[in-house]
């Protein structure tokens, strides 16, 4: 009892694999589905967010975080991190900008 309140995955799909059913997918409606869903929605939002701004203009990486309205400063971080290791922006001269072949 204590590992499925412990859990991190669907409560859903944690009581169906313990009765055997190992296909199932997301409910959307638990507890974890609703936090889940949260955080994707809101990463797509703060890179939508960086798209817009680096388009405008290029921007060091302070002037960057400053301009962004959604989340934390360490999930903008990240997720400009993430960017940048997938090529979606590039960095020159401290500038970053947005990799326009995107």
């Amino acid at each position: 009892m204590i590992g499925y309140i412990e859990q991190s995955n669907c409560r859903s799909q944690s009581l169906l694999l313990y009765f055997g059913e190992k296909n199932a997918g997301f409910c959307e409606v638990c507890d974890l589905c609703l936090i889940r869903n949260h955080q994707e929605k809101q990463r797509a939002n703060i890179k939508a967010e960086i798209k817009s701004s680096l388009l405008a203009e290029a921007k060091n990486i302070h002037d960057l975080v400053a301009s962004l309205t959604i989340g934390t400063e360490k999930k903008r971080i990240e997720i400009i991190r993430n960017l940048l290791d997938t090529e979606k922006i590039r960095l020159e001269d401290n500038l970053y900008s947005w990799n326009t072949l995107f």
